[in-house]
């Protein structure tokens, strides 16, 4: 009896479904995509803790990473939308973003003729309106980060909790804003997060700006366990010495402008960005209480020299107080197919002053142990291929 009984529950349950489904049928159309990249490196780095290195490294020229993407047509020309995007360690299948399941981004919004809204982990318009004219995403990969991606332009730091709005385009310009909430009882601006940004495109040239601040970003961004105490210790969150000092900062904010140019085969890319630790808190990891900051240039260029083969080249500039940090950038990729290429990169930094930590400055390329001399060179050579 039970199983005649659930038999004809399913068989009403689907036939109420397909009635829904039908009468719902021509505004209510959905897609689910399943996406994904594949990449791995070899990557010499000259001085890495004082000795030459030759690893695997997962993501050498993006990030390894697999995710859902979604839509629903909801008629009048609302749509639902959904991203679900998780990074893993190809070489270990660890994950990534400090454990996450969908740690790159995890999100669900509405979009209209109003705009577009969206609510979840979400990558900020610091990384999605700037970095496309940076030389990191469009030929170098995290290598060529500026300072270590200290104004997070690479994206390492994805918010969560985040409300963001986003503007129709409008004479090609887009207008965003986000807001995170620090959900502390009491104080409407602990541990939240707010941004404003605009980007557009006016015939050959395209331009971004954003402006970032994050109240204790420690907790809030960097994902340590608790806040900084003055004279305590602390667990630090960051280790690129060019700026773990900062790390117990009681706000963080970036702000950052770009401009990028295509001709024919040929386009080029500036960004300049300001980065400013305030308040920083003296712990036993964190010695230079006060503010500081980190100002960075970036010029890089590329040019398609065959259908098959990018040549990409560029120079990046980061000042702090007491520190200054040069880099030379350089690429070459081979497309195999459409979903397929091969890579090979090169960077040699070169670093002078006093660091973050009140030590003398020393190279250190992002994703790598510290050099022990102002210099260090790194070359990658790698895969990748997208699904």
């Amino acid at each position: 009896m039970r199983s005649i009984f659930m038999g004809t529950l399913r068989f009403r349950t689907a036939a109420a479904v397909t009635a829904f489904a039908a009468s719902h049928g021509v505004m209510a159309q959905s897609s689910v995509t399943l996406y994904g990249v594949a990449d791995d490196s070899l990557t010499y780095v000259s001085n890495r803790g004082g000795h030459s290195s030759i690893a695997m490294s997962s993501g050498g020229r993006g990030s390894s990473k697999w995710g859902f993407v979604g839509t629903e047509d909801l008629g009048g020309g609302v749509s639902a939308f959904f991203r679900m995007e998780n990074g893993f360690d190809i070489n270990s299948g660890q994950l990534g973003n400090n454990g996450r399941l969908f740690g790159r981004q995890a999100f669900v919004g509405l979009s209209s003729p109003y705009g577009t809204i969206q609510l979840g982990r979400t990558y900020d318009l610091i990384v999605t309106y700037l970095n496309p004219n940076a030389a990191s995403v469009r030929f170098g990969g995290g290598l060529m980060s500026h300072a270590g991606d200290a104004d997070n332009i690479y994206g390492t730091y994805p918010i969560s909790n985040a409300l963001k709005f986003e503007t129709p385009i409008l004479a090609g310009t887009t207008f965003g804003v986000i807001y995170a909430p620090g959900g502390t009882a009491g104080s409407f601006a602990a541990n939240s997060i707010y941004e404003v940004g605009v980007k557009g495109t006016q015939g050959n040239f395209s331009f971004a700006a954003a402006y970032s601040h994050v109240d204790n970003p420690a907790v809030t961004l960097w994902d340590s366990s608790a806040s900084a105490v003055a004279g305590g210790s602390f667990s630090n969150p960051l280790s690129n010495r060019m700026y773990s000092g900062y790390a117990s900062a009681k706000s963080y904010s970036v702000g950052a402008v770009s401009l990028g140019y295509a001709l024919g085969q040929a386009s080029i890319g500036l960004i300049v960005s300001d980065t400013r630790y305030a308040d920083v808190v003296p712990t036993a990891t964190t010695p230079l209480a006060g503010t500081h900051f980190l100002r960075n240039a970036e010029f890089n260029f590329l040019y398609q020299l065959t259908p098959a083969l990018l040549l990409g080249a560029g120079a990046d500039y980061t000042e702090g107080e007491n520190s200054h940090y040069w880099q030379a950038n350089s690429s070459v990729q081979y497309l195999l197919s459409k979903m397929t290429y091969v890579y090979a990169i090169a960077v040699y930094q070169r670093a002078s002053g006093i660091d973050s930590t009140g030590k003398p400055a020393v190279a250190n390329l992002y994703g790598q142990t510290a050099s022990t001399s102002p210099n260090d060179i790194g070359v990658r050579v790698g895969v990748r291929h997208s699904f």
